[in-house]
């Protein structure tokens, strides 16, 4: 997000106090006592914490989907999961990232192991 992003947002909605989306508390502080300067890292940071409960929200409606037509049929379901997980990378996460506070109790848990050898022997060990 942009500088001239947010001039132009403020300008198509010039009545709207600040940018809105589902979750947002935007700041005490009224978007006319900063710059747009000064507006746009918070900006960049509250959507990238957006994007971020965007994602995990995914992959929890993924879960539940999946598993629907198992527990449905009284079939367990599982979820396989990264045991390294959830790290930070920079100032983001890395591909394996997942709500795992989140996934339901009733689903079995599987760890993912994965390596490049060519065979299943570098898994194993």
């Amino acid at each position: 997000m942009t500088v001239g992003d947010i001039d132009e947002v403020d300008k198509l909605y010039p009545q709207q106090d600040e940018l809105m989306w589902e979750g947002r508390n935007p700041p005490v502080l009224q978007k006319s006592l900063l710059t747009l300067n000064q507006r746009q890292p918070i900006l960049q940071s509250e959507l990238w914490v957006l994007a971020v409960a965007h994602t995990m929200q995914g992959i929890i409606d993924f879960v539940a989907l999946a598993s629907y037509p198992a527990n449905h049929n009284n079939i367990p379901a599982g979820v396989v999961f990264f045991p390294d997980g959830n790290q930070t990378v920079g100032k983001g996460y890395d591909s394996g990232f997942q709500p795992w506070d989140r996934f339901p109790n009733s689903l079995e848990w599987h760890p993912m192991s994965y390596a490049t050898c060519g065979n299943p022997s570098c898994i194993m060990e």
